[in-house]
């Protein structure tokens, strides 16, 4: 077990540096700092790329898929060690991502093989995937320019979800999507079973979608999510376009057509996550937060508090999944997802602390999550 996380070692070297002026000048900030860290626990390693709720389970997949219950730690009182990795005759390859709508779990695959003239090993064939139940799979059949694997681009839904009982269940408006390249144009079909149908044609890779009621956004871009303000039943949409600057739609607005934005200067916002009073961002500097008034996003990032988050996920956050949008920002599961965006040797993170991370109310700081 880890007795320090990294935040403490990036400090204790330059403290001793420092001259006794600005020791004193920021005495209370690296203090504090020190206070909120905690043992890193055990958690699911890797580059976790999807966290979906289907049949009262939340599934994500790190190349494997694991699974746990969709109901609230508030409800269950447990926290670390509630994922279980899942057979299924997926195993034989790499998942690379999973989505879900109300009645369908998904998930695409790939398979590879040594190139000889080359000497390294390439993707041989990208799968689509259907389940009813999260365990019996079907093959969905899906037209590509077949010269490349990776033309069969990327799997994801539009995130729409709701509360059911003590459970998070995609809601009935959630839709699955996958976009291909057909050689020369994008395509992004939207799933239905083992049938794949309405496909939009683009110049880049729709890559992620939002919900509203019955409209749905797409984007190029990763950083996409839609939130409703539960004071004034307004709905927006909030997105970045490989930058800082978050944006934000007008209320009830059913495209992504900016009402406002924001340079926050916390690094390219790459995921987006709705709470009731914040947003949650993942940033290539890690994990900030919003205040939102009325559904629209403050100028600037609001500490975190007592809360551990911004001195634990510190690195690239490209995923994170709040279960109930509707619940404040800290009084519901959070999960945040940290990886390296280059080698390791060249990164101050190790295997260790990249992977999965949660959030639970009962416990009352973030941490590694896992099996």
């Amino acid at each position: 077990m880890k007795l320090f996380s990294k935040t403490v070692k990036y400090i204790i070297a330059p403290l001793f540096a420092l001259t006794s002026l600005f020791f004193t000048s920021c005495h209370d900030d690296i203090y504090n700092m020190i206070t909120r860290e905690v043992a890193l626990e055990d958690g699911i390693s890797g580059d976790i790329r999807s966290i979906v709720p289907f049949k009262n389970s939340l599934y994500l997949t790190n190349n494997n898929i694991y699974k746990k219950t969709a109901e609230s730690s508030n409800s269950t009182g447990k926290y670390n060690g509630q994922w279980s990795k899942q057979s299924s005759p997926l195993s034989d390859g790499t998942v690379l991502f999973l989505a879900s709508d109300a009645s369908n779990l998904y998930a695409l695959t790939t398979t590879w093989e040594e190139d000889e003239d080359e000497s390294e090993i390439v993707e041989k064939k990208r799968q689509l995937w259907t389940s009813s139940d999260g365990s019996t799979w079907s093959e969905v059949s899906v037209t590509y320019d077949t010269s490349s694997a990776s033309n069969l681009r990327i799997l994801f839904d539009n995130q729409a979800q709701e509360i059911s009982g003590n459970y998070v269940i995609p809601s009935s408006s959630r839709a699955a999507y996958i976009t291909a390249y057909n050689g020369s144009t994008y395509i992004t079909y939207k799933l239905n079973g083992t049938s794949v149908t309405d496909g939009k044609t683009n110049s880049s890779a729709y890559i992620k979608a939002a919900c509203i009621g019955s409209s749905t956004a797409f984007t190029s871009n990763y950083a996409l999510a839609a939130g409703t303000d539960t004071s004034s039943g307004t709905n927006r949409f909030y997105w970045a376009q490989n930058g800082s600057t978050l944006y934000y739609s007008a209320a009830g607005a059913t495209g992504l057509t900016s009402a406002g934005s924001v340079d926050l200067d916390h690094g390219t916002i790459y995921s987006i996550a709705v709470t009731k009073n914040y947003l949650l961002l993942g940033t290539s500097s890690g994990i900030a937060r919003v205040a939102l008034s009325n559904g629209v996003p403050a100028g600037s990032t609001a500490s975190f508090g007592d809360n551990n988050a911004d001195s634990l996920l510190t690195s690239r956050v490209p995923l994170l999944y709040a279960r109930n949008s509707s619940a404040n920002e800290a009084e519901d599961d959070e999960y945040g997802c940290m990886n390296i965006y280059s080698y390791i040797s060249s990164s101050n993170d190790t295997f260790k602390e990249i992977g999965l991370y949660a959030y639970y109310n009962g416990r009352g700081n973030w941490n590694r999550d896992g099996d």
